[in-house]
């Protein structure tokens, strides 16, 4: 049986409770939007390219303030800045949809040292997972695909 599942079935020792710690200690969980990669290049590209075609002012002053919020927030942002004089909804369709273009044409490199990290953490043993919002779901991948 799964040391985890053993340890909180019943009432967990001492020592069950640290080994189930261990591997949870172990285990280390990536958010991909951002971290890994430098996503906000390509974000901050479309946005800029969608403020042009819609003469939506000032885009660098108004991205640091959207980054790394839900699409809810960001519309409440977009609202507050903008005054409702601009379709949210319609401006980040096309954002997304031109960021995802923007990633099959040229994709989005790895940030300095995420390789270096990657090996450190298969060599010393390490399980990872890897965390997609949109998914709503962390994925774990097999060793074979970590490189």
């Amino acid at each position: 049986m799964h040391k985890i599942k053993k340890a909180f079935l019943s009432k967990p020792t001492v020592t069950q409770y640290f080994q189930a710690l261990e591997i949870f200690m172990k285990t280390v969980i990536f958010d991909m939007d951002g971290l890994l990669v430098d996503s906000e290049i390509r974000a901050l590209a479309a946005w800029r390219e969608v403020g042009e075609k819609y003469g939506i002012p000032d885009i660098d002053g108004l991205f640091p303030k959207i980054l790394g919020t839900n699409t809810y927030t960001r519309g409440v942002i977009f609202d507050s800045v903008y005054g409702g004089k601009f379709n949210y909804s319609q401006c980040y369709e096309e954002v997304r949809l031109l960021a995802h273009y923007y990633e099959e044409k040229n994709p989005t490199p790895l940030k300095k040292g995420v390789k270096e990290l990657l090996a450190y953490l298969k060599e010393n043993g390490y399980r990872k997972a890897w965390s997609y919002k949109k998914k709503m779901a962390v994925l774990v991948r097999d060793e074979d695909r970590n490189s």
